[in-house]
């Protein structure tokens, strides 16, 4: 679910809610640099008038870590106009070769601040406060390590602009603040995603540690519905340590394969100075039962 805005995949569910279709399940396979391939399999259902519940199961691996790591997630949507809202919490297990776990949540509340049928626009503000933390390992300057928590706090804002209920612009902010500083100390077996927590806009998992990020998402419906889009990302992600800051591109096409099924295909290019430049693909099929 992060790889749009938040706000943006409310529209989706929105929909959902409106003509209370069946339960689906979402498949989505992720490939790219460094042999990273990651899949994430969910299934939502309508809970209530105006709630959806999901199950997600995630794995990724990369060239880095030792083996697969795994992440179980339930998103809960909840869509009582003028007033959206999102729920995940999630849980990173650890294993004999990945020995670093995670915990925590996200929670959005999503604000309508304009509705003009006239001139067919539509303004929202969406408010996130995240909440995780990881059991990892710390290495500190002086030579010594230890395993214990990293909690970390984040703070998120997102406006969108929908005009002529084709044309979507969503800008937003980022701020994370780590509860144990993070000065002097290197984290080798870092897990946790924090695009679980916030917009990233980096299709892979980002372990690295961000200070803020800022991003401008652009999509054009091209359909009847929230399944056919096309879409437009950039974030620029600043980090807490001596990582060099990064250039996220995403670009991506949703289309109907019939009237309750889509398919979703993206790309996304990451720049990281130095660090040189990297790729990643993804496509996700969308299935009604």
């Amino acid at each position: 679910m992060k790889r749009l805005a938040l706000i943006t995949l409310l529209l989706a569910f929105g929909a959902e809610l409106a003509r209370a279709a069946g339960p689906y399940i979402r498949e989505d396979y992720l490939f790219g640099s460094y042999g990273y391939h990651a899949n994430t399999v969910s299934v939502t259902a309508q809970t209530g008038k105006n709630t959806l519940l999901g199950g997600e199961y995630t794995f990724y691996k990369d060239n880095d870590l030792p083996d697969v790591v795994n992440a179980i997630k339930m998103p809960l949507f909840i869509n009582n106009s003028p007033l959206f809202g999102f729920f995940r919490p999630f849980y990173y297990p650890s294993s004999k070769l990945v020995r670093t776990s995670a915990a925590g949540f996200n929670a959005y509340a999503i604000f309508l601040l304009l509705n003009d049928n006239v001139q067919e626009t539509r303004t929202q503000l969406a408010l996130n406060m995240s909440l995780a933390a990881q059991k990892a390992a710390f290495n500190f300057a002086d030579g010594n390590s230890a395993r214990k928590l990293l909690p970390e706090a984040v703070y998120e804002i997102q406006l969108q602009q929908n005009y002529l209920k084709e044309f979507y612009f969503v800008t937003s902010a980022s701020f994370y603040q780590y509860l144990t500083g993070v000065n002097g100390v290197s984290f080798p077996d870092l897990v946790m995603d924090q695009g679980d927590v916030s917009s990233t806009g980096v299709t892979s998992a980002l372990r690295e540690l961000p200070l803020w990020n800022a991003g401008l998402e652009v999509n054009r419906s091209v359909g009847d519905g929230s399944d056919e889009q096309i879409y437009f990302q950039y974030h620029y992600i600043s980090f807490a340590q001596d990582y060099q800051a990064a250039h996220a591109l995403t670009m991506g096409t949703r289309f109907k394969l019939s009237e309750v099924n889509s398919f979703d295909f993206g790309y996304n290019w990451i720049s990281r100075g130095q660090d040189g430049k990297q790729n990643y693909y993804r496509a996700a099929f969308r299935l009604s039962f």
